[in-house]
């Protein structure tokens, strides 16, 4: 009798997936951590991802606060400006002088690309917290990327950005913005997932998961059962 061949997929099984959207939604943060990174988004979606930043700020909660650097360059049409966030992170520094030493911009495109994405920032910061010696990172997204997000930058950990660095040993975890001020079915139109213009926002999970899936495909991202087995190591100690 034959037997049917399984297509191998990103996620096995539907209680993975959910082992590891219940994490990105709801981690066990630690007090503190050495830094946390804020994912560029384009304006209409920026807010939540700001106030994040300004609630870790002025909790005290992180040492160094990262976002990206590249100004001028294009998230799905829009120009993502960099100095507008650091304008509205600084006022919850305790004073200019200490800005150079808890806020940082990271840059994400070389001269004359103007266009980046998530895959490529997450191998950015990565690199980036490897040179600073983070061991400790906290990231967020939109809420509706924050999935696709973390798995990126579990990625840049497990690969070292796709092997231009050794495996990391950098704890992550997932930090999302403050609870939803608008209605999950409200429309709306997410840079990492453009197609089709304006949609539920509640729709638009199912575009990142599709998008993850391409990825790995790929050969450009680890699956969601690694992402588990980091999940473990992560809480280990």
């Amino acid at each position: 009798m034959e037997t049917q061949m399984k297509t191998r997929t990103w996620c096995s099984s539907a209680a993975n997936l959910g082992k590891l959207i219940a994490v990105v939604y709801n981690d066990s943060l630690p007090k503190r951590a050495d830094a946390a990174y804020l994912f560029g988004e384009e304006p209409q979606n920026e807010d939540p991802v700001l106030t994040c930043g300004e609630k870790m700020l002025s909790e005290n909660s992180v040492e160094q606060l990262f976002f990206p650097g590249s100004n001028g360059t294009s998230l799905n049409g829009n120009h993502y400006k960099w100095k507008r966030w650091d304008d509205r992170l600084i006022r919850f520094v305790r004073s200019r002088n200490d800005r150079d030493s808890v806020i940082h911009s990271i840059p994400i495109v070389s001269e004359g690309i103007t266009f980046w994405h998530t895959h490529i920032e997450a191998g950015k910061l990565i690199e980036y917290a490897a040179d600073q010696e983070i061991k400790t990172l906290f990231v967020t997204a939109v809420t509706t990327h924050q999935i696709r997000a973390f798995v990126e930058t579990v990625w840049a950990v497990l690969t070292g950005c796709g092997g231009l660095l050794p495996k990391q040993d950098i704890r992550v975890w997932s930090n999302p913005p403050p609870r939803l001020s608008r209605s999950w079915h409200a429309p709306t139109v997410i840079a990492q997932t453009q197609a089709g213009g304006p949609k539920p926002m509640i729709d638009t999970i199912a575009d990142e998961l599709e998008r993850i899936e391409r990825y790995w495909a790929k050969g450009d991202l680890v699956t969601c059962e690694e992402v588990l087995e980091y999940l473990a190591w992560r809480d280990s100690e």
